[in-house]
């Protein structure tokens, strides 16, 4: 490691390590490290290690030893540094003979201590190396972190055998159970005096119990720390015309009287404090930033029995805010909890549904520096959910635990390629108090992805859920996703969707004007429209437009001519069904206008009766029929024709045809000013804002 440093490493080494190697093997002193291994944070990113300790003995007495120390960690440091490399906190000293040891420098993993020097005496020499913070191996829990010592110029140095110096737990630090009672519509009032034991008794509060996963997570501020472990307490979605009040010192499980807000069949209490008792005590630290860092608590551990009643007041941003507690006071050798209320003031107000508040709770200060640097706190932790604390303390089926219940932990859902959207439901609840706010999300397993829809996402207590599977982009196959319901500590549900999606069968590809057959246009009520798509011919053929039936006048394989039903006026667009022969189609979308022409093709007849073409051209000055669909009966304002050059000529009539539903007749006379051939004619109507809607162009033959 020293060596792939550059050619600078390697002679510093050669003139610290070889050169006393060789001048002090004569003292043959035998030196064995070892450590007590502290345990770790696993979400810790400047956790203290244990000290290394270094026993040297034999050689002569009065020899000098002159050498160096190496200790290679096999995670990086993450003291805090001065800006030049150097560990701030780290201390080395030996005891029990004359000596000294240079202050280290780090080549992260590794400290180094260029100068040890000390005179060999009767008794040991100790080597301690102390101060030194590292993040957990890899950041796994569970892991260890070791130290390897290489120390030179003693004659039979210690050659870097790693051995541990800090232990992280397998789970997470803090668990807990969130109590969110949400903020029901009743209201809740301002109690007076506003202190611990009335909020307590007569505002709404929702709260937090917090629990040790190991002991000695809750520990208290030491000398090379800027604070003890602080828990963050988080608020959100809240809203506005919100005021929250929390307890300015919180007294844990092993208090004389924790603090309670009348939960788990224990009563109203702001908590009773005995000192150099070992006892759990947070305090508020204003002045703290979002993360947790800065501020002081606002008060000390008390130096005689004390009893807490004050709360006060925190600042709703767009209903979220945060308070921190520190650890003043704790017991390590037991597992301790502690609850955290939060007390909620607001009107009474005519809600429809539950607000979607939460709460949660995380150890702080929060951080993403896990190396040196001169100015993040310590300690520091990386953000971590809460995971349940109930199964330590045995009341995960305690009436007054908040849990999510799910009625199905399989779905399976079937459909046919191309085909309409199924659909199932999930029915959540909660089988304890309080309220179970959840969040819902799926991951795709197996088969291409984004065909399962959730509605809702989110809820509190009870929801139902449907779950809509959509194959209009599937090929025939089995899809399957995994439908995550997390409501936190309470809980977490998975349900496997399965998607079985057979052939392609009755499939809804488009539907156009019958006339004009324009791709992605508008439909009108009461005009005629083609539907093409996929296996539309059976016995049995029927279209549905928002449930009301279209009047079909052919059918086939590929194409369904219609009627679109007339009930449809004023509607913006509708959901359009085939079904045939029992089985339903997609759901089409289909947009509506009161008027959407189209002349048919060919849809012109000459005055003689004859179908105008060009072979059967209609003479300048005559009158022609032109025959369309799409516009409402009765007309909704003045029809004009353009041909050619001539723009908005009022026709001599423009209707209903009379024969034939959905069909419109406009009669023209062709200006004399227009000349002889093939001239394009279109069919205009006003539009609702102001713009005429015009038919498709078509060809008019003249001589």
């Amino acid at each position: 490691m020293l060596l792939s440093s550059g050619n600078l490493w390697a002679g510093r080494l050669f003139r610290l390590v070889v050169l006393p190697l060789l001048a002090s093997a004569a003292f043959a002193q035998t030196c064995v490290p070892n450590a007590t291994a502290l345990p770790m944070h696993p979400e810790g990113l400047a956790e203290k290690l244990g000290d290394v300790v270094i026993t040297c003995t034999g050689g002569p007495i009065g020899g000098v030893v002159a050498g160096s120390l190496f200790i290679a960690y096999n995670t990086p440091l993450s003291n805090r540094n001065d800006g030049s490399a150097n560990p701030v906190g780290v201390t080395a000293a030996i005891t029990g003979v004359s000596g000294s040891v240079t202050t280290p420098t780090l080549n992260n993993p590794t400290l180094l201590f260029i100068s040890l020097q000390y005179t060999i005496a009767a008794t040991p020499a100790t080597i301690t190396i102390s101060g030194v913070r590292s993040a957990p191996s890899s950041g796994t829990p569970g892991s260890n972190v070791t130290a390897a010592v290489t120390l030179t110029g003693v004659g039979s140095p210690a050659q870097g055998i790693p051995f541990v110096v800090g232990t992280a737990s397998p789970s997470p630090s803090l668990l807990g159970t969130v109590f969110n009672n949400g903020l029901p519509c009743g209201g809740s009032v301002l109690p007076n005096p506003p202190d611990f034991p009335t909020f307590a008794a007569t505002t709404l509060s929702s709260f937090i119990r917090i629990t040790e996963s190991s002991n000695a997570v809750f520990t208290v501020k030491d000398p090379s720390a800027d604070s003890g472990v602080r828990v963050i307490l988080l608020l959100s979605g809240y809203g506005t015309g919100i005021r929250a009040f929390v307890p300015d010192v919180i007294v844990g499980s092993s208090g004389s009287v924790p603090t309670s807000v009348a939960s788990f069949l224990a009563g109203v209490a702001g908590g009773t404090y005995t000192p150099r008792s070992g006892q759990l005590l947070l305090a508020r630290v204003p002045g703290a930033d979002t993360n947790g860092a800065g501020g002081s608590p606002i008060q000390g551990a008390p130096g005689v029995t004390t009893s807490f009643s004050s709360v006060s007041e925190i600042t709703l941003t767009n209903g979220s805010a945060y308070v921190v507690y520190e650890v003043l006071d704790a017991n390590n050798a037991v597992r301790e909890t502690a609850q955290l209320p939060v007390f909620f003031v607001y009107a009474q107000n005519n809600c429809a549904t539950a607000a979607q508040t939460s709460l949660t709770a995380t150890l702080g200060p929060v951080s993403t520096v896990s190396g040196p640097s001169a100015t993040a706190p310590i300690p520091r932790f990386q953000p971590t959910a809460l995971s349940p604390d109930c199964a330590l303390l045995n009341d995960c089926n305690a009436f007054y635990i908040p849990k999510l219940t799910v009625d199905q932990t399989a779905v399976t859902l079937n459909g046919s390629s191309l085909g309409p959207v199924q659909t199932s439901v999930l029915r959540l609840g909660n089988a304890g108090s309080g309220s179970v706010t959840f969040n819902a999300s799926a991951v795709y397993t197996s088969g291409a992805g984004g065909w399962l829809t959730i509605s809702p996402t989110t809820g509190v207590n009870n929801v139902t859920l449907t779950l809509t599977a959509d194959p209009g982009t599937l090929a025939a196959g089995t899809y399957a996703a995994t439908v995550t319901i997390d409501a936190g500590t309470a809980g977490k549900a998975t349900v496997l969707v399965t998607f079985n999606v057979g052939p392609v069968g009755t499939t809804i590809q488009s539907i156009v004007n019958a006339a004009s057959f324009q791709v992605g246009g508008s439909l009108a009520p009461g005009s005629y429209a083609a539907l093409f798509g996929l296996n539309l011919s059976g016995t049995n053929v029927g279209v549905t437009f928002n449930g009301s039936p279209a009047t079909i006048t052919y059918t086939g394989a590929t194409q369904i001519n219609l009627l679109v039903p007339a009930t449809l006026a004023g509607q913006g667009a509708a959901n359009v069904v085939a079904t045939v022969d029992g089985k339903q189609s997609n759901t089409y979308r289909a947009p509506l206008a009161a008027n959407a022409p189209g002349i048919f093709t060919p849809g012109i007849v000459n005055a003689d009766g004859s179908t105008n073409t060009a072979n059967q051209t209609a003479p300048v000055g005559s009158t022609v029929a032109i025959y369309l669909t799409g516009m409402t009966v009765p007309l909704t304002g003045q029809t004009t024709v353009n041909i050619a050059g001539s723009q908005g000529i009022i026709p001599s009539f423009a209707g209903p045809q009379g024969t034939f539903p959905g069909l419109i007749q406009v009669n023209v006379q062709i200006p004399q000013s227009l000349s002889a051939g093939t001239l394009p004619l279109t069919v205009c109507i006003p539009g609702l804002i102001g713009q005429p809607v015009c038919s498709n162009t078509v060809n008019l033959y003249t001589r």
